[in-house]
């Protein structure tokens, strides 16, 4: 009943209710992020993206970064870490360069993973998130969102490639 009550309040200026456990993978918010990443993951398929993979200035990083035909930023692959750990970042992008989708892999010796994503709406701001962790070693890498958001990849690439240059 209260549950009810909360989603009644919550539509009550028709807005959608958030994100609950039974119903994050129908939500619309979700949905509408899912629908960016299957968008670009066909695109890129197909060939349809432009790809610049820069080295970054940090050791053990590199950057790529996709654009459309129009030179919207639809992806950015960020890959870095250090001699025993390393992470995997995939961040995706609506056709108008808003982030809704990142997907984070984190490996770390001896044998420690971590999976975690973020579905975010239209207006930056987290819809769901899942995250797993397991095996032997450090697990506490991407409980948040924040060192993974990138609202400019363009500008981020720049940045993380000119190494001291100003």
């Amino acid at each position: 009943m209260l549950h009810a009550l909360v989603a009644l309040v919550l539509c009550a200026d028709g807005g959608v209710p958030p994100a609950t456990s039974q119903t994050w993978q129908a939500h619309p918010d979700v949905v509408a992020a899912r629908a960016v990443f299957n968008e670009v993951r066909a695109a890129l398929d197909a060939g349809k993206l432009s790809v610049r993979k820069s080295p970054a200035c940090e050791e053990f990083s590199e950057l790529s970064g996709f654009t459309d035909a129009t030179g919207t930023a639809r992806m950015l692959v960020r890959r870095f870490g250090s001699s025993d750990s390393s992470q995997h970042v995939d961040a995706y992008y609506d056709d108008t360069g808003r982030l809704r989708f990142v997907f984070v892999r984190v490996d770390a010796v001896p044998s420690a993973w971590v999976e975690a994503r973020w579905w975010i709406d239209e207006a930056g701001r987290v819809a769901w998130k899942s995250r797993a962790s397991g095996g032997e070693g450090p697990t506490y890498y991407a409980t948040e969102l924040a060192p993974y958001f990138v609202k400019d990849p363009t500008a981020f690439v720049q940045q993380h490639t000119r190494c001291g240059k100003r």
